[in-house]
């Protein structure tokens, strides 16, 4: 797909890209959220309203229905949060009420995590120990298995079996649950992912961002690059990093 491909009712996406932007430069809510995320409200409505019309819809007609997504979007944030929409975004009593009881949260997860722990772990074997240990102290698989003197290889496996004999005495007497979180700690500095898919550079990333900034859409990018729109998205925010290699 480029700038100029047709859309609909003879609009392109260079259409839309540019009426997006118009929305976005007078628009009232200039401040309320991520640039980003108002970018496609917007990108969405207007494409949304063009694809839905009977009949070609006016210049003014785009603009309107990307206004109209903007306030519809910056409106649900504020009850999200707690913010009245029709009084100037001042706090909703009933909503913090709700939300923030006056009772203090209980401390029993945290004493029951840190028994279990105390209890568990010297169930483990003591090279499961250590690699566990390892890998809390150095947040990284390599160096944590480079600080044991073992493969990398030898240490997976070493991180595996002892979490699922973690996980068996944690479930004793119970079907233990599966592993779902991701590891967010480095697992390679290969350039890929844990599941072995290639990762953007932070030049790349510099790149994008640009482009970002210039108003391609995120999707766009994200299907060129070869990554999720999600995490493309948070490449560019910075809450998750690029590797330090090169592809």
């Amino acid at each position: 797909m480029t700038a100029d491909t047709p859309v609909a009712h003879g609009y392109t996406v260079r259409d839309l890209e540019h009426f997006t932007r118009l929305v976005l430069r007078t628009d009232r809510w200039y401040t309320a959220g991520d640039i980003e995320e108002r970018y496609d409200a917007v990108w969405f409505g207007i494409t949304e309203y063009l694809l839905t019309a009977a009949e070609p819809p006016s210049r003014r007609e785009l603009l309107n229905a990307g206004t109209a997504a903007s306030d519809a979007r910056a409106k649900d944030e504020m009850r999200t949060h707690g913010r009245c929409t029709q009084n100037f975004g001042q706090p909703m009593p009933r909503f913090h009420a709700y939300w923030n009881p006056a009772n203090p949260p209980s401390p029993e997860p945290r004493v029951v995590e840190r028994l279990a722990v105390q209890q568990i772990w010297p169930l483990l074997q003591p090279r499961q120990q250590q690699a566990l240990a390892a890998l809390a102290v150095t947040g990284d698989y390599e160096r944590a298995a480079a600080s044991l003197g073992i493969a990398k290889g030898t240490f997976n496996v070493l991180i595996s079996t002892g979490r699922r004999r973690f996980y068996a005495w944690w479930h004793e007497h119970e079907q233990p649950s599966r592993q779902w979180r991701t590891d967010r700690r480095v697992r390679s500095r290969d350039g890929r992912d844990h599941f072995g898919r290639q990762r953007l550079t932070a030049a790349q990333v510099d790149t994008y961002r640009q482009r970002r900034a210039a108003g391609e859409p995120v999707k766009l990018l994200a299907a060129e690059a070869g990554v999720a729109k999600g995490t493309l998205y948070r490449l560019l925010k910075g809450t998750s990093k690029p590797t330090q290699a090169a592809p």
